[in-house]
């Protein structure tokens, strides 16, 4: 399968339950992402917290419409973690 690189946000919270569900798993957080937005694994909701789940699904549905982050807002997050502009 051909694979495409992806930049979203995610909550520091949403952030630490992939990074949980991936270890669970023993996958690569990407690889639990992959399967959830394919319908090959479920969310089960008991899993996060209301503000957790609310994020996820604002997430996905971002994704479901295609709004992804252009390579020049990317390049802006990365700037200001290197400290310029």
């Amino acid at each position: 399968m051909a694979t495409v690189t992806c930049t979203f946000k995610l909550s520091e919270e949403a952030a630490a339950a992939l990074a949980l569900r991936a270890q669970t798993a023993q996958q690569d957080p990407s690889e639990v992402l992959n399967d959830l937005l394919l319908g090959d694994t479920e969310l089960d909701e008991s899993d996060f917290t209301p503000e957790q789940w609310t994020s996820i699904q604002v997430g996905i549905a971002q994704a479901d419409a295609g709004n992804f982050a252009t390579p020049d807002e990317v390049e802006a997050v990365f700037a200001r973690f290197r400290g310029s502009k």
